[in-house]
């Protein structure tokens, strides 16, 4: 610790633009333990979002939610499989009933 205040934000900011790089961002649809729900606000500092599932608002942590657009985007890479899978350099999730 420098002691100088404007060095010890500028640090504090970085970690809090990273932690917030971890969460998703208001607007987006994830998988909670209370269903479905939408994004309603972002906090940082908690590691959770604030989500609206069927009206309610639920605080969720991050190890507690899933990203559903990930996932159904990871989905369907899988399912169209890739050019890779000859040449040995395949991470779509496919196997096209080939074992790694």
């Amino acid at each position: 610790m420098c002691g100088r205040l404007r060095c010890c934000l500028v640090f504090e900011y970085e970690q809090y633009v990273e932690a917030k790089k971890k969460l998703p961002k208001i607007g987006k649809k994830i998988g909670t333990p209370y269903g479905e729900g939408v994004v309603k606000d972002v906090r940082v500092l908690r590691d959770s979002v604030v989500v609206n599932v069927d009206g309610e608002r639920h605080e969720v942590f991050r190890h507690e939610y899933e990203p559903l657009a990930e996932l159904a985007a990871l989905e369907k890479k899988a399912a169209e499989g890739c050019s890779k899978h000859e040449n040995g350099g395949c991470d779509c999730g496919a196997h096209n009933g080939k074992d790694k």
